[in-house]
């Protein structure tokens, strides 16, 4: 049976109806992430989430996954490099203005010691670099990144267009691709956090093609005729082992790392395909914790970096580091809001 034929009414239910499981994982992952960085307030050794860079590609692979299932609903794109490329700027814009506010921020304290001496002029040198990071150009190679996170973001931007166009112009090449290449890099490389160049890059397309697998393998398993309530047991505990065993491992710094790809595949193909318990969570204040994970990616460096400034305590770091960033998550969700719906009333589109 092909592939373009499994797609069913039961689609609209799992990514429409049942997507807050995925909203919630992705709020713990963004904790995680947090917990890695925990050296740039002060933690050292192996402290606990020291390995929790990982979860860096499950978002990858929910970005795969999602992509994948926009663009295998539209056929027959007369201009698919134009829109893959349309499509790009329209996904990175929304968090535009966090990127602008995080680096600008960023850079200000990093170099505020030449305003304090009145060295004016060494202190806007010091931004010369800034539109590449503003631009996510950082993973090319161009510039280093002071808001380090940003490199998720650089990567995904410098492929992003290249695997829509894919997916648009030859479908079952990609496909093909997205089998091949995950199996090869990771082979390769393993389940790493190398940022020597090109391997952000190439990190990011393995795991954005992985999460086409996932979807077209999350379709084919909810097309199955299996028992609904054996199969949502089984599957259902499947799932929750192996976030489990996820976060175990990424959190303890356990020495078996490389299995983490395979984990996140499962989780992602359990969790988008509708038939375990966990298609079953609703409820808005899931939506908003997804929601929260962006505006917490980019804006928590610089929270740690204003930590490390107010206070030589490393518990009270930790405390400013995660209270504070939520805080600020919240408020620019809060602000982006009431822009939206100012927009809305007047009937004018922001151009930024």
């Amino acid at each position: 049976m092909r592939w373009k034929n499994l797609v069913d009414e039961n689609n609209k239910l799992t990514f429409e109806g049942g997507r807050q499981n995925v909203e919630l994982l992705r709020f713990i992952g963004m904790l995680l992430i947090m917990g890695h960085h925990l050296y740039h307030i002060g933690f050292v050794g192996s402290y606990i989430c020291r390995n929790c860079w990982v979860w860096v590609d499950f978002y990858f692979i929910l970005t795969g996954i999602f992509t994948y299932k926009h663009f295998s609903s539209i056929q027959d794109r007369e201009n698919p490099g134009s829109e893959a490329l349309i499509y790009t700027i329209h996904k990175f814009k929304r968090f535009f203005g966090y990127t602008v506010i995080a680096v600008l921020l960023q850079y200000i304290i990093d170099n505020v010691d030449y305003l304090f001496t009145g060295d004016i002029h060494s202190f806007i040198r010091s931004f010369i670099y800034a539109p590449y990071e503003i631009l996510y150009l950082s993973s090319s190679g161009i510039c280093s990144a002071r808001v380090a996170p940003i490199w998720y973001l650089s990567a995904m931007l410098i492929v992003f267009p290249m695997m829509v166009y894919l997916m648009q112009k030859v479908p079952e090449f990609w496909k093909v691709f997205a089998f091949t290449f995950p199996i090869l890099y990771f082979g390769h490389k393993g389940v790493n956090t190398d940022r020597a160049w090109p391997n952000d890059m190439a990190r990011a397309l393995a795991c954005m093609a992985l999460g086409t697998l996932a979807y077209l393998c999350a379709e084919f398993l909810a097309k199955q005729n299996v028992e609904k309530k054996i199969r949502k047991i089984i599957l259902s505990g499947i799932e929750i082992c192996s976030a489990l065993f996820a976060i175990y491992v990424s959190v303890l710094n356990k020495d078996y790392i490389n299995i983490m790809e395979l984990l996140f595949f499962i989780i992602c193909v359990l969790m988008i395909s509708g038939v375990t318990y966990s298609s079953c969570i609703k409820g808005e204040v899931f939506k908003f914790l997804g929601k929260l994970s962006m505006p917490m990616f980019i804006f928590h460096w610089g929270i740690g970096s204003l930590a490390n400034i107010l206070t030589d305590n490393l518990k009270q770091r930790f405390l400013f580091y995660y209270i504070g960033t939520l805080l600020v998550a919240m408020l620019a969700l809060g602000i982006t809001r009431f822009l939206k719906q100012n927009e809305f009333r007047t009937g004018k589109k922001r151009t930024a």
